[in-house]
């Protein structure tokens, strides 16, 4: 049997490898071999798992299960499938549900490999962020039965949903409702409050689901995981029910805090799904859960995204499912991979699960109804409005400051032992300095390219199996290390964040020309405020290495002219941010412009107006006057004192919250 020579991972049959532990010693570099077959015989070698062919569980979601523990190896992508021309002759099902199904698993990885290429040092600096407050609230377990055998509604952010709210509102006490964060807006102005809201989301742009309705949601408990956006779960003032992604550093926050697991899915609707059944709910109800378009729009005509109008998708992202009603819904690849998650999870749970969106996708497993009828059938079987005992107490967690003198510790000890590493001759033992800060590297990897920290987890085994060069293995090495001590300082300094001033005192300015016109006027103001400012000497694209600068520098405003800095490098510190707009927009407003604390200032009417088109009417657009002056865009008249205006910025910035 032909293995490719640099393969990882392989899958194949039993019956045409045998017990594997020959073809492993053929293949020094293969280090999981999967073997389906009809049953599991006893396993010397660590390296083997079984797939039960018999198993009352289907073939997908056994190897879906099996393959969770193996993330790093589809990360890195040394996968195959070892098949035989004869086995696929006689077996021609089996081997295209093997090949569907690690091909699907491969895909679902390479795409949790970009998301944390890309925003993975976003999800290490929330939950680090979120963690105070996480140690001193809510479990998601302390949920489980509070709505044992009564019916659960879970509302999505579909265009169904603006008629489904209406006729929810008659029956909303005989059912417990939890609501996806989108459909907040859309259920609230039909005057229905959710019971619980559920937000796993950590983009910036989830801010906004909640932002107008801060007062009406003051009370509302809300499902979240630790790495969830911390802007919204900073500001949120209701009860909070956080869980653990499971990952690398979720395993670490879980054994140090005590936090649970939670199963969030690929997508927030997912997530509502397991809160529902956590809840002891039956049935499930879905309502908003179209996975396609109506029209132009996938999401109600309420929710807080406006700019998803602005430019149509890629038509290589479009295509077409089976609808309710058996014609194709247009969708894209997105919410086609989130229906077959949904039909996955369905399938696997004995609680009856009933879809009255009454438009877009059909979900196989679940009943299909209206959702008058759905709501009529809950009401002959529970007449009875629905009544919640709340937990009072959140359960017990870790002390924050124990977890971060121990975590402290350890990165200081990572340093020591990384710059002897370095500074070693020859080949670095890699393996050694793995074990003994395998808490801590995982703790981090997360935050990283999960294919490079695969590459890096690996070149031990590749070196000593002569599948490396020396030089190959002390370059790729020093690589990585650099990546892993980036993100140890990050980690140290978001530990221990300096305290702030009580009134701003230091600005930092980012412009991509040294002297931008019209800015003299405006640094002429601020100084005469008492703000120092100070340009940033480093890369302006190195998020972590700008945070750790700005916190250790007691930075209390960033200052950016004409797109100088991505937002999400202030957003995430929650500094204040003035932006010196001098051209109008040329694209949608972007979710960090959205945030507390920020605020746009522009040298001429016209394009203050422009600007105010775009930017939510909750964030300021000012006008910059030749005097030095400022006033809203909107309110030619009303001249506005800088000092209430940016201490009103930095208030809304760094407003702690209550549980």
């Amino acid at each position: 049997m032909a293995v490719p020579s640099e393969c990882r991972l392989a899958l194949a049959l039993e019956r045409s490898v045998g017990t594997g532990e020959k073809l492993l010693q053929q293949h020094p570099g293969l280090r999981r071999l999967y073997l389906a077959g009809p049953a599991a015989p006893k396993v010397l070698d660590s390296r083997i798992r079984y797939v039960a062919l018999q198993s009352t569980l289907p073939l997908e979601q056994m190897l879906e299960n099996a393959f969770r523990d193996d993330l790093l190896y589809f990360a890195e992508g040394k996968v195959a499938l070892l098949l035989t021309d004869a086995d696929r002759r006689t077996e021609p099902d089996l081997c295209t549900r093997l090949s569907k199904a690690l091909l699907d698993h491969t895909r679902r990885v390479l795409s949790t490999v970009a998301l944390h290429a890309t925003r993975g040092w976003h999800m290490l600096a929330n939950s680090l962020l979120n963690l105070p407050r996480a140690l001193n609230e809510h479990a998601v377990t302390e949920l489980a039965g509070l709505a044992h055998n009564r019916a659960v509604v879970i509302a999505g952010a579909g265009p169904s949903l603006d008629k489904n709210a209406a006729e929810l509102k008659a029956f909303r006490e005989r059912v417990f409702l939890v609501a996806c964060d989108a459909a907040c807006a859309t259920l609230l102005r039909a005057g229905i409050r959710p019971d619980l809201i559920v937000t796993s989301d950590d983009s910036e742009r989830i801010w906004r689901y909640f932002a107008p309705f801060q007062k009406e949601l003051l009370a509302t408990p809300a499902v979240c995981l630790l790495q969830s956006n911390w802007p919204t779960i900073r500001h949120h003032r209701g009860p909070l029910y956080f869980g653990l992604s499971h990952s690398a550093s979720g395993a670490v926050f879980h054994e140090a805090v005590g936090l649970p697991f939670f199963d969030a899915g690929q997508c927030v609707g997912h997530a509502a799904l397991e809160v529902a059944l956590l809840l002891g709910g039956a049935p499930i109800v879905m309502i908003g859960f179209d996975l396609g378009y109506s029209g132009e729009r996938f999401h109600p005509k309420d929710m807080q995204l406006p700019y998803f109008h602005l430019h149509p998708p890629p038509q290589a992202n479009l295509t077409h499912v089976m609808g309710i009603d058996g014609r194709p819904v247009l969708t894209d690849l997105s919410m086609a991979m989130y229906l077959r998650e949904f039909e996955r999870r369905i399938a696997l749970t004995q609680t009856p699960v009933w879809d009255a969106t009454e438009g877009g996708a059909l979900k196989k497993g679940a009943r299909l109804t209206s959702l008058k009828n759905a709501l009529s059938e809950i009401a002959a079987i529970s007449p009875d409005p629905i009544r919640i005992s709340w937990p009072n107490k959140p359960a017990a967690h870790a002390a924050f400051s124990d977890v971060k003198a121990r975590w402290l510790r350890q990165i200081g000890k990572l340093f020591i032992d990384m710059d002897a590493l370095v500074a070693s001759s020859g080949v670095p033992d890699i393996h050694s300095f793995l074990i003994d800060h395998q808490e801590l590297v995982a703790f981090i990897s997360d935050a990283d390219n999960l294919a490079d920290v695969a590459a890096f987890r690996f070149a031990w085994d590749d070196w000593t199996n002569h599948l490396l060069s020396a030089s190959e293995m002390r370059q790729r090495v020093l690589m990585q290390l650099s990546e892993i001590a980036g993100y140890a300082r990050l980690a140290s300094t978001l530990l221990s964040p300096p305290a702030l001033p009580e009134k701003p005192r230091k600005a930092m300015f980012f412009a991509n020309t040294p002297h931008p016109a019209g800015l003299e006027r405006l640094f002429q103001s601020l100084e005469k405020l008492g703000l120092e400012l100070a340009g940033f000497q480093g890369d302006p694209g190195n998020f972590p290495e700008l945070w750790e600068i700005m916190m250790q520098q007691s930075v209390e405003l960033v200052l950016i002219a004409d797109d100088a800095l991505m937002p999400a490098a202030w957003a995430m510190p929650g500094r204040p941010c003035i932006e010196w707009k001098s051209r109008p927009p040329a694209d949608q407003c972007l979710p960090e412009q959205w945030l507390p604390g920020y605020a746009v200032i522009c040298p001429n009417p016209e394009t203050a107006s422009a600007w105010r088109n775009i930017i939510p009417a909750d964030r300021p657009v000012m006008l910059l006057s030749p005097d030095g002056s400022i006033h809203p865009a909107e309110q030619q008249e009303a001249i506005e004192n800088w000092t209430g205006f940016l201490t009103r910025l930095v208030n809304e910035a760094g407003a702690a919250t209550e549980g």
